[in-house]
């Protein structure tokens, strides 16, 4: 399987090397998770601070699939919409039945039809180490690449499981020399003079 052709990204001069795969935005908090070759880097930026986590496919222990609604942006959508309906209901009663049927649509109609956005299902995909999670969440147009994606992150982390789980079999057959790990007891009674 040929992996996804992807732009090359950088952001300010700091993102050399890294592929973006996804930007996602809430209030006062932006999400972007770049593809290093072996693990996933996301990085959280909100109004002082730039926090950034990894994730390497070998440690991976949960990906998950799922489709989400935005009910607190759809519930919002609709409680504006309605008063701006309220709106167009008393100026429809005081002046002109017309004039409040323009006022509604004029100011409620984008609340309905970004409702009716809303009511689409998004596609997330969550994958999760043991102390580290990262959270993509696609739209409901871009459903096909959301599937490819999920299916290329899916073999890449397969992969680096197996090759994980080979290591220590190789090691104790003999195929791969382990160094040995410097002590501090070792290291320490080089320095004291007795």
């Amino acid at each position: 399987m040929s992996p996804l052709p992807r732009p090359r990204t950088i952001l300010g001069g700091t993102a050399l090397g890294r592929w973006l795969v996804v930007f996602s935005g809430s209030t006062g908090v932006r999400t972007y998770v770049f593809d290093l070759g072996d693990r996933l880097e996301i990085e959280e930026r909100d109004h002082w601070n730039i926090s950034r986590r990894r994730i390497p496919f070998r440690d991976v222990v949960l990906m998950t699939r799922r489709e989400v609604r935005q009910i607190g942006s759809l519930i919002g959508c609709l409680v504006i919409a309605a008063v701006f309906a309220l709106i167009g209901l008393a100026i429809g009663q005081s002046i002109d039945g017309l004039a409040g049927l323009i006022t509604f649509l004029v100011l409620g109609g984008p609340f309905l039809v970004l409702a009716g956005f809303r009511t689409l299902p998004n596609t997330e995909l969550t994958i999760q180490s043991r102390r580290v999670t990262a959270r993509m969440r696609y739209g409901y147009f871009r459903r096909t690449r959301t599937t490819a994606l999920w299916s290329e992150l899916s073999a890449r982390v397969r992969a680096a499981q197996q090759v994980t789980a080979e290591e220590p079999e190789q090691i104790l057959r003999g195929e791969v020399a382990v160094e040995a790990a410097p002590t501090l007891l070792g290291d320490l009674s080089s320095h004291v003079s007795s």
